[in-house]
């Protein structure tokens, strides 16, 4: 209990260093809406936003508290969706797969004169048309699948590039990038021999946490500077585009800056909850749904600019579906029983097929989730 209270701690704080930090910068609504005075913070500390804020980060801990008393996977309760399961196969090919979501935007957004998102000219990067070759070398690099761990720092790069030509809050923004570049650096891989192998426990673990602390920071930084800091683009995008409006579309007693509330307080809950690692199957289904449902409406810069933060959910949610991988996407390290604990969660992998060291295999037995014995 003491742990999770830390965490929470933790995630506030977090949470809170995000908000101070969201100033204007250019990225995702930014693509579609010209540029407009941000920083609106009244908008963001009048009531509305701050208790549905509130609310948003007391489901999460609620949730986070009692995750080891839920179903793994959580969607295993509902019999139509079992099958689920069968996604936990492509464990192994993640890094594969992911690396071509990424390699793919990386080259079309250079052949665009873009820079890692669709609305940053090249012409305003350092180096420009050398900044958009050394883009496009990293994504055919990412393409070949060879070498991942090599192109993810070359991913890292490009993203300080940016940081350095746009600044802190667009750095932040563009986080996905190094959720991919983590991930490629840290998983296991998937292993020649064995395709049903997981790889190795520890490591996995590790590149899971970065990606749900990287890709979980990014929507949260997205929420605040886009929406709950920043209502005039928000309100100018939807007078540009009413198709996007569920006021004007559906016919909703709402006014606009309430579903502005509301769509920036359901971004950041989404990120908190990535980041907790709470209910990961249901909170990427529904992720999906808002990053999804503007495709029809902006097109192929919307379908660019996304498809790393796609690859991350199609990592988290394969995770999610196999039941040894999910614990792992609640996982924490912690300083006190981190090396009390090793030997057993090795032992716990093994059983699942990871490769475990025999020198450090336990010489009691234990048992895992499933009841076999080990050791």
């Amino acid at each position: 209990m003491r742990t999770n209270v830390r965490r929470t701690a933790l995630t506030c704080a977090l949470t809170v260093a995000t908000v101070t930090l969201a100033t204007p910068a250019s990225a995702h609504g930014r693509w579609f809406a010209e540029g407009t005075h941000g920083g609106d913070w009244a908008f963001f500390l009048s009531p509305l936003p701050l208790a549905l804020t509130a609310v948003a980060l007391l489901v999460a801990a609620g949730l986070r508290a009692v995750a080891g008393r839920l179903p793994r996977p959580e969607l295993e309760i509902l019999p139509p969706l079992r099958q689920a399961r069968r996604l936990g196969a492509l464990v192994p090919y993640l890094p594969r797969l992911l690396a071509l979501h990424v390699g793919i935007a990386l080259v079309t957004l250079s052949v665009m004169g873009a820079f890692l998102f669709p609305s940053m000219p090249l012409e305003e990067v350092p180096g420009g048309g050398a900044a958009g070759f050394a883009q496009a070398a990293v994504g055919l690099w990412l393409l070949t699948g060879l070498g991942l761990r090599g192109a993810a720092g070359g991913l890292v790069a490009l993203t300080v590039l940016l940081g350095v030509s746009c600044g802190p809050v667009t750095f932040m923004e563009n986080g996905d990038k190094l959720a991919v570049a983590t991930f490629l650096a840290l998983s296991p891989g998937a292993p020649r021999a064995r395709p049903d192998r997981l790889g190795d426990l520890a490591r996995r673990r590790w590149a899971l946490l970065g990606v749900r602390v990287l890709l979980g920071g990014t929507l949260v930084t997205l929420a605040i500077s886009e929406k709950l800091t920043h209502p005039e683009m928000m309100r100018h995008l939807m007078a540009r585009h009413p198709e996007i409006d569920p006021v004007a579309t559906f016919g909703l007693p709402l006014e606009v800056d309430t579903i502005i509330v509301v769509a920036g307080v359901v971004e950041l809950a989404l990120g908190v909850f990535i980041l907790l690692g709470v209910l990961p199957q249901v909170t990427v289904l529904a992720a999906l749904v808002p990053f999804n449902a503007t495709l029809l409406v902006f097109g192929l810069d919307e379908l660019v600019g996304h498809l790393p933060i796609y690859g991350l959910f199609l990592v988290l949610l394969v995770h999610a579906c196999r039941a040894e991988t999910h614990r792992d996407l609640q996982w924490f390290p912690s300083s006190t029983a981190m090396g009390h604990r090793s030997r057993r969660t090795r032992a716990v992998g093994a059983g699942n097929g990871e490769q475990v060291p025999s020198s450090e295999a336990p010489s009691t037995p234990w048992t895992t989730p499933g009841g076999t014995r080990l050791g």
